[in-house]
Parts: C-alpha cells; structure tokens; sequence
C-alpha cells in the first residue's frame, strides 16, 4: 500500500515529467513547423545538416508525444480523486485529438521490426508484410487570394504498406493537443 506522501510524490513527479516531456515535443514540433515554413538554402552542407536535424525530430517528436501522455497517467494514478477524473478526462481529451500517436510511435520506435516485415500491425495482418517502412513529413497548401501558399496541415506520415493510406500525426493539432493536457496536469500548481 502506497503511503500518502508517496502518494504525492509520484503525483509530482507525473507532473514534472508531464512537463518535461512536452518541452522535449514543443521543441522537436517547433522546429519541425519552422523548417517546413522557411525558405531553403542553396548552401549544401547547411541544407544536409538541416535535414538530419529535422529527421530527427521527425522520429522522436511521436516519441516525445506520447510520453507526454505516460507521464500524465502517472500523475492520474496518484492524484486525490478529484484531479484524478480531471486529468482522466484531459488524457480522454488526447487520445481523441490525435488517435494516430500510439501508432506512429510504435512503428518509428521499433522500426527495425517493421522495416523487415515484423512489426506489431503486420503480424497482426493488418498489412502486407513485404511493404516496407517509410516516413516524410507531408503538408497540405493551398494559393490564397494574394498568390502566397499557404500550409494548412502539417503531417508526420508514416507507411508500412504501400498499398494502404499512411498512418499520419497532425503535428499542429498534437502540439495543441499536449500542451491541453499538460496544463490541466499542472493547474493546481500555484503561479508564481
């Protein structure tokens, strides 16, 4: 049985990684969006360096995303019951906001086992496992009336068969989607 201050301490330490965690993905999500809208650059080296860069986070930010969600679990498990259903429902909130998380994480995370046809949603049949693995980032534009494009969505997209649609997380929308549900885990902090 869990003591009442063990109780509280893993209630802020849920917290703090809660915190932590959307830090990490408000960075990796940030600087995703910031190379998508700026220019690029003629220089090579400049652009390689970038692309690693933002492959990367491409990789991670799913990652980062979804322990976002873990760390605010923990937090749940320990909190008196009344922040308990609230944070309930923020994390309820998440999960509808950006069903595809669990997903994009799994494959980017173990996709060792999806790149050679093992993968979770393969061997469960749900793919043909002779496609392979891929991931992009995929925006979707559209000209507005002064002749600018403008981006509308921003995606991290994911395939593992080529012959289904790919597996996509709104990195707009799940950024938006974190940082609800951190700040209902962190609103009985008191500002400073």
């Amino acid at each position: 049985m869990t003591t009442p201050r063990e109780r509280q301490r893993l209630y802020w330490q849920g917290q703090v990684y809660t915190m932590t965690w959307m830090n990490a993905a408000n960075l990796q999500g940030n600087r995703i969006l910031d190379h998508i809208r700026r220019p690029g650059t003629a220089d090579l080296v400049e652009h390689v360096a970038t692309q690693v860069v933002i492959a990367s986070d491409t990789l991670t930010y799913p990652i980062s995303l979804s322990l976002v969600r873990r760390a605010a679990t923990l937090a749940m498990r320990y909190a008196v019951p009344t922040r308990s259903a609230e944070i309930r429902d923020a994390v309820q909130c998440f999960d509808l906001a950006v069903p595809a998380t669990a997903d994009v994480r799994n494959i980017l995370s173990h996709f060792d086992a999806y790149a050679d046809g093992g993968g979770h949603l393969q061997a469960a049949g749900a793919v043909d496992p002779g496609s392979g693995l891929w991931h992009t980032i995929r925006y979707v534009t559209h000209v507005g009336t002064d002749g600018d494009v403008i981006v509308d969505a921003h995606y991290i997209s994911v395939s593992i068969d080529m012959t289904q649609p790919p597996i996509e997380l709104d990195i707009v929308s799940s950024l938006q989607a974190g940082h609800d549900l951190t700040e209902v885990v962190l609103s009985d902090i008191p500002s400073a």
